[in-house]
């Protein structure tokens, strides 16, 4: 924290000093805007210049024109204005047949997802155009500035034409062919400069009918609003008669079937319709099933050797085995971004195909009795399905629609209390069923619920709470097997080139492979509950309520915190350190190994890279939070009065940090001794560094302590260190024999280097002992005190078995009495 402190510190006193730059630029700009200045009539070319001039704003002419005509109105676009009105107008017709007959909250929910995909495609033409219009205004401007340039070169030719002009020249002076030159030029900005304005008015003419188109709809959806919040607030009230009170009278078999045939010659009309006018967008769709199909085919056999090397794998490998469709449910996934406003039909028939192939492809992976549930999910949907087909029969939709709940009921309660299902769960899938055996009869009783609602003619609670629960499971169904797909094909992926041959992947696949799919199980949950509160009609509550917590917050003088400026910034430094992270691995597994770097020049690099993105990091949080420089004038002042006064020691040592990474005269590794402390360098941070002893203890070492004050690195050569030994043998001891004894201890042993050669020395006479010295060399940083000791050891056992006397000090005591 201090260290972060420290840069968070540095950085506002840099940005003070930017906004001081930017603030004396500013006064100077505004002193000189606000004093007299030279009249903006561009000068005149020189008569010399009128030729070269006259080359240059051709060409610009040329560009201008050739940029401009590129900025026209796509055809895409003005093909689907000229079939948006019709088809607007089909859907009005829908939407005043649907709300003439009182509609449920689910119809209400589907005509308004309707409109919002007109809306939103309209949406997007206008943005396109709004910036193609801007673009054109930009080249307009210049052009009517090359136009002015021009426009006073000429007028300067002949100086009556202007009142105002001081020049002097003669009109006889200008040769006529610069004056032709000048006058073609002349012309050929203003006929780029028209076209370019008609280029505008075209775009700004499509603009406006788009805005018609687009205020029909915002209409609409109003409407439909207010009649879906009437709907929602009067949920509790009964829209239809109960079950015993209804016209069954009028459901015949004769009108059963034609109101069913009707609606299925209207939806195949509305499907065959979109299809001829978005033929595109089948074809793009049926491309990308191409592609997947054909990638997990190729994956296929490349994934055989694989599982028989890693037998885990299998279960992962089963959705390779159906690439058709694995590239279905994938495709049916992305269609969301393929198809707009689509027909209700199409819609049908890719959800049947999602729900399909996703039981189909489960089934394989999920062992019973779970698979029962996806047979179930599977046999729902088409009861659904059939539901909707009838959507134009209230009281059959309604009969329909209980008869899925009654079942969905009693299949949930009897496999909760079935004792034969629960013995029958593999071992593998024990936690998955308890799960779900929890959920159970929570979703059981609320289908009871809407069960009854739908019997007493509770029509639109029934709808919101049984729809959203069966719709909620079939969207779950479909993006659990879409995820277990990216399951297998990251599994596959990180086992295969180019990912295997980067030194990450190898040693952490697991790793990378769990933090992906987290992601994705993220995304898949998130999309999950957004679709549920559109589901239940609460998307616009949700949204408005956090939009209300995040704009809430106070004002401290100039600065405005909101939540969402607290959140934004927390994320932004979030992850700056995830991305520090990410960096700083990939640096220490693919990119040091490969090269050929001195000891502590990796740190160095990957600690500079980590305070670099966290710094950028906190930048880019200012900038997302929307905050000005300005705002931290006082506290960037505040704080560098702080370091001035009260912070020289922390800003010592952060520097001392710098000095320690960049000239390296000790890298975390190497072997140090401070003071009384001998260990190994184990970090170097920006206040302080970290040395971990033998004894196992970390002391806390300020930087600055390390480099005014004397260290001893062991290491920074290389890793040689010389032990020496003393020992003493008692007064009569030959030194010769004591040296032929103890020098082969050393040589040849395991650990002690040969060059320089262990050497026994003959040092001095003591008090008590010939006083010798045993030196040898090791290259082992981390075993030399385990080497010492066994050492002494062997001089110790060496010499008692020689019978040499190892003495310790002795004192001879005169006592000398004095005669009276």
């Amino acid at each position: 924290m201090t260290a972060l402190s420290i840069v968070l510190a540095f950085l506002i006193a840099a940005v003070q000093a930017v906004n001081a730059q930017s603030n004396s630029g500013n006064n100077a700009n505004t002193s000189a805007s606000s004093s007299p200045s030279a009249s903006p009539t561009p000068t005149p070319i020189p008569l010399t210049a009128i030729v070269g001039e006259a080359e240059k704003a051709a060409n610009a002419v040329r560009d201008a024109t050739s940029y401009v005509a590129a900025r026209g109105v796509p055809e895409t676009i003005r093909q689907g204005i000229a079939q948006k009105p019709a088809a607007i107008d089909l859907l009005q017709a829908e939407t005043r047949d649907t709300l003439a007959r009182s509609p449920t909250l689910e119809e209400l929910n589907l005509t308004e997802r309707q409109w919002n995909d007109q809306a939103t495609r309209l949406r997007g033409w206008k943005s396109e155009l709004q910036a193609k219009i801007r673009e054109v205004d930009a080249k307009i401007a210049e052009l009517k500035s090359l136009k002015s340039l021009w426009q006073r070169s000429i007028t300067a030719f002949d100086p009556s034409d202007d009142p105002g002009s001081t020049a002097s020249a003669s009109p006889d002076a200008v040769p006529a062919e610069v004056r032709r030159r000048a006058t073609e030029t002349l012309a050929s900005i203003e006929t780029a400069e028209n076209l370019a304005e008609e280029r505008r008015a075209e775009l700004l003419t499509v603009e406006s009918e788009i805005s018609d188109l687009q205020r029909a709809i915002d209409e609409r959806l109003a409407e439909i609003k207010s009649r879906r919040e009437a709907a929602f607030s009067g949920i509790l009230n009964a829209n239809e008669p109960p079950f015993w009170a209804a016209n069954w009278q009028a459901m015949t078999w004769g009108y059963f079937v034609r109101e069913i045939t009707r609606s299925l010659d209207e939806q195949w009309l509305t499907f065959e319709r979109y299809a001829k006018s978005h033929g595109g967008l089948f074809a793009i769709h049926a491309f990308i099933i191409i592609v997947l199909a054909a990638g997990f085919f190729w994956a296929r056999k490349r994934f055989v050797p694989i599982v028989e090397e890693e037998p885990n794998l299998a279960r992962v490998a089963a959705f390779f085995q159906f690439p058709i469709g694995s590239a279905v449910v994938l495709s049916v996934i992305l269609s969301a971004f393929i198809y707009q406003d689509s027909p209700r039909l199409l819609n049908a028939i890719l959800g049947i195909a999602a729900i399909g192939f996703g039981v189909f492809l489960l089934r394989k992976l999920v062992a019973p009795p779970l698979d029962l549930l996806l047979y179930a999910l599977l046999g729902l949907f088409f009861l659904d399905r059939l539901r909707e087909i009838a959507h134009a029969l209230p009281l059959a939709t309604r009969l329909v629609f209980a008869f899925e709940l009654l079942a969905a009921s009693v299949f949930l309660f009897a496999f909760y209390r079935s004792k034969k299902v629960a013995a029958k769960v593999a071992a593998g899938d024990v936690a998955v069923f308890q799960k779900i055996h929890r959920l159970l009869p929570i979703v059981a009783s609320i289908l009871l619920i809407a069960l009854v609602a739908n019997v007493v003619g509770l029509v639109d609670l029934s709808l919101l709470l049984g729809g959203t629960v069966l719709r909620s499971s079939y969207l779950a169904l479909v993006l659990y097997t879409a995820a277990q797909i990216l399951n297998s094909a990251i599994a596959f992926a990180l086992r295969v080139e180019p990912f295997t041959r980067l030194n990450a992947v190898r040693t952490s696949r697991s790793l990378i492979r769990a933090n992906i799919m987290r992601a994705v199980n993220w995304a898949a949950i998130f999309i999950w509950l957004i679709a549920v509160l559109r589901m239940l009609a609460l998307q616009d509550r949700v949204f408005g309520l956090i939009s209300t917590v995040w704009n809430a917050g106070f004002t401290i003088g100039a600065l405005n915190i909101t939540v969402g400026n607290i959140v934004a910034f927390a994320t932004a430094i979030w992850l700056a350190f995830l991305a520090s992270r990410f960096v700083r691995f990939l640096l220490e597994e693919d990119v040091y190994p490969r090269m050929d770097l001195g000891g502590g020049v990796s740190y160095a690099i990957s600690s500079v890279f980590h305070y670099v993105i966290l710094v950028g990091g906190f930048v880019l949080a200012i900038l997302a939070v929307g905050f000005e420089f300005s705002q931290f004038a006082f506290i960037a002042g505040a704080i560098g009065v702080g370091i001035g006064f009260g912070m020289q020691t922390i800003v010592n040592n952060f520097v001392s940090g710098l000095i320690l990474l960049f000239e390296r005269p000790v890298k975390v590794g190497d072997s140090v001794q401070i003071g009384q402390h001998i260990g190994t360098l184990k970090s170097i941070g920006l206040r302080a560094s970290v040395v971990r002893k033998i004894d196992g203890s970390d002391v806390i070492v300020p930087n600055s302590q390390l480099i005014s004050e004397e260290v001893i690195n062991w290491t920074l050569s290389d890793d040689k260190r010389r032990i020496d030994i003393p020992f003493g043998v008692a007064y009569g001891t030959d030194p010769a024999r004591v040296k032929e004894l103890i020098s082969p201890i050393a040589i040849g042993r395991e650990g002690v280097l040969t060059d320089p050669e262990p050497q026994t020395l003959f040092i001095g006479l003591g008090d008590s002992a010939l006083n010798f010295e045993l030196r040898f060399w090791t290259i082992d940083p981390d075993g030399w005190v385990r080497l010492r000791s066994e050492m002494v050891g062997e001089i110790y056992n060496t010499l008692n078995a020689a019978g040499i006397e190892i003495p310790f000090p002795q004192r001879d005591v005169h006592i000398k009495r004095e005669l009276e």
